[in-house]
């Protein structure tokens, strides 16, 4: 149209030359139209994204939780158990042989045998737990059970440890109960030795003392002496 100069050709010319900065207009809003939509996307995404994490932590956060409050329940079991066997035992290890031992010795010793077995299997029980848990979260490097990965290496090196001096409080325990059968036989035979030398018995009437008839009617029997009538010529 620009060599129309007259006619409607020209004026068509002018018409569609008023239009062009509105059609410029409408373009550039269409540009900011698309830009927008295009920022809207993208924040659109990421927050899905952000929501679709944080849903994910939040099921991980209550797992951890879960994890940890059963490791913590058996961290705790293993050592109460093995804080009550270790304090019951102490009393018998050789580091306290100058202490007054109870009046019932072997029930007492039996009954810290019977604890350091209970706080041993409590420990193994929680160790067990531990490793089962580290096994589980060993692809865990962020976030909460990452967290919880840390937390339960460290429980379970201190349930090793509670394990291992447990292991030593029984094994120092057996020493105990051997020098305590040692010392209480010694204890025995002195006083049956110093009863007999005041009353000048010879082994057959110490023997008929004691209850077992004379000396071949105890080999006949075994040898057998009434512990009762033993301990209360021990005693005297």
């Amino acid at each position: 149209l620009k060599g129309s100069d007259a006619g409607p050709l020209a004026e068509c010319r002018e018409k569609l030359t008023e239009l062009r900065p509105r059609i410029r207009e409408v373009q550039g809003a269409q540009v900011q139209l698309r830009n927008k939509v295009a920022v809207a996307h993208r924040e659109h995404v990421a927050s899905v994204a952000a929501e679709a994490r944080r849903r994910e932590e939040a099921v991980e956060r209550r797992g951890a939780s879960a994890i940890m409050e059963e490791c913590n329940g058996l961290a705790k079991a293993a050592e109460d158990a093995a804080q009550k066997a270790l304090a019951l035992a102490d009393a018998f290890l050789p580091s306290k042989a100058d202490s007054p031992a109870p009046d019932d010795a072997l029930a007492a010793f039996s009954e810290a045998e019977k604890v350091l077995a209970e706080a041993a299997a409590a420990c193994e029980k929680a160790d067990e737990g531990f490793k089962a848990h580290l096994e589980q979260l060993k692809d865990s490097f962020k976030g909460p059970k990452a967290e919880a990965r840390g937390a339960v290496s460290k429980l379970k090196v201190r349930a090793t440890s509670l394990g291992v001096k447990v292991k030593k409080a029984t094994t120092e325990l057996s020493f105990g109960l051997v020098a305590l059968e040692a010392e209480a036989h010694a204890a025995v035979v002195k006083a049956l030795a110093a009863h007999a030398r005041k009353e000048g018995l010879q082994a057959e009437a110490l023997f008929k003392e004691l209850g077992g008839g004379t000396a071949a009617d105890g080999a006949a029997a075994g040898g057998a002496v009434p512990v009762e009538r033993l301990r209360e010529l021990v005693a005297r």
